[in-house]
């Protein structure tokens, strides 16, 4: 998984908004955000999902960034700043889900 960016808010696209659904889709999948409401997982997971077809900074992925940031007891904006991608990227990088390799990595065939 790719290191979340800021600054990213909504009617944002690209590439940095489908990393951070992935991040928060991850998130859903696994119980950390919603963990008692089935419910309300399945129904932001599936507008969630639409959203990331267009890779667009939409109401579901601001409804999750401010119940991540709500949960982090970080100010709720909806919008991805400094503290929600650093939070966001500690929890990926705690469960082992980040892509560590900052430096790409170098490989040397040799054969007859």
């Amino acid at each position: 998984m790719n290191k979340i960016t800021f600054p990213l808010k909504q009617r944002m696209q690209g590439a940095a908004v489908a990393d951070l659904q992935d991040a928060l889709q991850l998130l859903l999948d696994r119980g950390v955000l919603l963990r008692d409401d089935e419910a309300a997982r399945r129904e932001l997971s599936v507008a969630l999902q639409r959203e990331r077809t267009g890779q667009t900074y939409g109401n579901a992925t601001s409804k999750l960034v401010s119940i991540f940031q709500g949960a982090q007891r970080i100010e709720g904006s909806g919008a991805v700043d400094e503290a929600t991608a650093n939070a966001i990227n500690t929890l990926l990088r705690e469960r082992g889900l980040l892509d560590q390799s900052a430096t790409p990595k170098f490989y040397v065939v040799s054969g007859a």
